[in-house]
Order: structure tokens, then sequence, then C-alpha cells
């Protein structure tokens, strides 16, 4: 009895030790990532602008259209949004906003915006990092972009 009791003492202490010495990950519990899939064209009429691929999302239009993607909160607070895009040029740009918007918004928008941010290079998928956006209570997150013809987001990540 006692030397089970005394194994079973080591191996507890054992564990915590092991497991205290295993790092989390910088983001644990700090960030959230959604494909572009989930949002969808502000005019439905374009919704057939816009073709997938692994949860990626490109507007095949000739004509820039607005893309917005929801994004999940759990409290009030500060977010950061960043939004990973593409454009083989200029004329492929993306450009992406976040806003924090109110539970009691009615008739006019009560929201809190990040402003507009435009990809800083083409010819690969790059980030584009927008301002820190508040969200208030019980109020609601979404990034929102403007893609230009043959131009795609691909993932949105919050982080806070």
């Amino acid at each position: 009895m006692f030397h089970t009791l005394t194994r079973s003492i080591v191996a507890i202490i054992t564990a915590v030790l092991v497991i205290g010495m295993v790092p989390l990950p910088a983001n644990a519990g700090g960030a959230r990532t959604t494909v572009a899939f989930i949002g969808r064209p502000n005019n439905p009429a374009e919704a057939g602008c816009f073709g997938e691929w692994f949860g990626s999302m490109r507007n095949y239009c000739s004509t820039p259209s607005y893309f917005t993607v929801p994004l999940t909160v759990d409290a009030w607070g500060y977010y950061w949004v960043t939004v990973s895009a593409y454009g083989a040029s200029s004329a492929n740009n993306v450009g992406c906003q976040a806003f924090g918007v109110f539970k009691t918004t009615t008739d006019w928008a009560s929201y809190y915006g990040s402003g507009t941010r435009y990809l800083p290079s083409f010819g690969a998928s790059a980030d584009i990092a927008l301002s820190p956006v508040y969200v208030p209570g019980d109020g609601a997150l979404f990034a929102a972009c403007t893609i230009n013809p043959g131009g795609q987001i691909n993932v949105v990540k919050i982080a806070w």
C-alpha cells in the first residue's frame, strides 16, 4: 500500500511539473480565425460574382463588390482584425474595414469603425492589418471588404 501511494504521488508531481513546462501557444484564447466563405456580398444580386475555393472568396465579376464577413466575439472590448487577401496587381486590390456594432442600431447606424486599409503588396497572399475596433457590450463585429475584379479574401482573424 505504501509503495502504491508513493508511486501515485510521484506520478502526480511529475505530471504537474511536465505540464507546467509545456508552453502554451502565444495566442491561446486570444485569437480566432474564420474563412471568408462564411460571409456574403452586401448586394444579394452579386452572389453569382463570387466563387469559393477552400474557403476563399474571389470576385469573378467585372466590377468591385462589397463583401461582409461576420466575426464571433465573446465580450465587449477592443479587437484587432486582420484580413488575409490576394490580388495579382493593383487592379485586383482589396480594401477592408472592421465595424463594432451596437445592439441598439435602428434606422441610424451606431458603430465603431476601424477605417479602410488596402493590400500592402500584390502577387501573393498578404495580410491587411486593420486598426483596433471597439465592440460595445452585447454588440457585434464584422469585417467588410471592397473586392476588385479578380481579388479575393481568404481568412479573417480577430485577436484580443
